[in-house]
């Protein structure tokens, strides 16, 4: 169903709801041309933004917010193939943008497995531990979802049931029926919320670092038949918390290891150190592109592990020329907000995107969503979540 917003009371811009997208012109299409310059510019926007760095260590914070803003950029570009009106090339979607979603997701919980078990050591498990993680989660996405539900009474004149609201504002978005959630695409959030407590659950036990890892891996293990059970009772997204079940417990594996694989790594002389990361990429990359997308399902979620590695070698080749690139830490730096405001102004509130040509709109669209970002993390992530959390848990 077509709609049309009304600027200044006389210019008006066509958009159109998320139940059919419908093209402004019935040849509107995206082309093996346009996809290529997209990420060519991409492409491009890295390596003009690269500089030299002081200092670098192995997985540092530069290292991984540049892994998140690979990981969000491979995600958007999902979501865009996925959300384009017409595809005149089908391949396009599974060889060059699907691949991208599938590893940037798994970089997202491989990261926090990481990040989570590092500060574990580093910190312990202390009293406040989960809520401030909670609120600094759960704000910028409660912010997003009050946007969300505002655009769609004043520009669709549409609104999900009150006790779907309800549930998602609680932060469990399970259901895969649009008409049942603000914003599909956020069951990361209802997941990484679960890990969060998964991880509390188990590592405030009196139990040694390596046994509390190694249960945190079989609890992994046995979701993914639990998920499966429930995605075939139930048309749920626990299928995708199956499919990306262990990359958490991984990050885990290594952050406990990681001190004592950083000074082996150390003794490596740095010249064969680059031979090796840079031979680990050609060969994660060409068997991601040519093996793993072309298998049978089991395989083919197995697979997804291996390629998953190809952003994190990326960034350590980067760090070991001690070269970092300032487009993707900035991304990386926003990267939680970006997913949370990237969906719904592709596939609801498309003012931008979907307009010719595509590789002009889509970098006006890319632009626009960076901003928002941007801001929704100054004002909310960084400031109002940390007020609230001194406010709450300073005594």
């Amino acid at each position: 169903m077509k709609h049309t917003l009304l600027l200044f009371g006389h210019f008006s811009i066509p958009f159109f709801n998320y139940d059919l997208i419908t093209p402004l012109t019935p040849i509107l299409s995206l082309r093996k041309p346009e996809v290529f310059f997209i990420l060519g510019v991409i492409f491009l926007l890295i390596m003009l933004s690269l500089r030299k760095a002081n200092k670098t260590e192995l997985l540092d914070t530069t290292s991984t917010d540049q892994i998140r803003g690979l990981a969000i950029i491979g995600i958007i570009l999902l979501h865009y193939m996925t959300n384009t009106p017409v595809i005149t090339i089908p391949p396009l979607y599974s060889e060059y943008f699907s691949p991208l979603g599938l590893i940037g997701v798994g970089c997202f919980l491989f990261l926090s497995g990481f990040g989570l078990t590092v500060s574990y050591l580093k910190q312990g498990i202390y009293k406040h531990y989960l809520p401030k993680r909670f609120i600094r989660i759960l704000l910028p996405y409660w912010v997003v979802s009050i946007l969300i539900i505002l655009l769609d009474l004043l520009l669709l004149h549409t609104i999900i049931p009150v006790k779907y609201i309800a549930l998602n504002l609680a932060g469990i978005i399970i259901f895969v029926d649009s008409a049942k959630n603000i914003d599909v695409v956020l069951w990361y959030v209802t997941y990484i919320l679960l890990l969060y407590v998964t991880f509390y659950l188990i590592f405030i036990q009196k139990l040694s670092d390596r046994v509390k890892v190694c249960i945190l891996f079989l609890v992994a293990m046995l979701s993914v038949f639990v998920f499966a059970y429930l995605q075939n009772r139930a048309y749920t997204y626990t299928q995708y918390w199956a499919i990306y079940s262990l990359y958490f417990p991984m990050g885990a594996v290594l952050g406990l290891n990681f001190e004592a694989i950083k000074k082996k790594v150390q003794k490596i002389p740095l010249r064969d150190m680059k031979i090796i990361v840079l031979t680990a990429l050609l060969v994660l990359f060409l068997y991601g592109y040519l093996v793993e997308f072309r298998t049978p399902d089991l395989l083919h979620i197995l697979n997804t592990y291996l390629s998953g590695l190809i952003f994190v070698f990326a960034i350590v080749l980067l760090s070991l020329f001690k070269l970092y690139s300032k487009f993707l830490l900035f991304i990386g730096s926003i990267s939680y907000e970006l997913y949370l405001v990237h969906q719904p102004f592709q596939e609801k509130f498309d003012f931008l995107l979907f307009r010719q040509p595509y590789y002009v709109s889509f970098f006006l669209y890319f632009a626009f969503i960076v901003l928002l970002a941007y801001l929704l993390n100054r004002l909310v992530t960084a400031r109002l979540s940390t007020k609230i959390t001194r406010l709450l848990f300073s005594h």
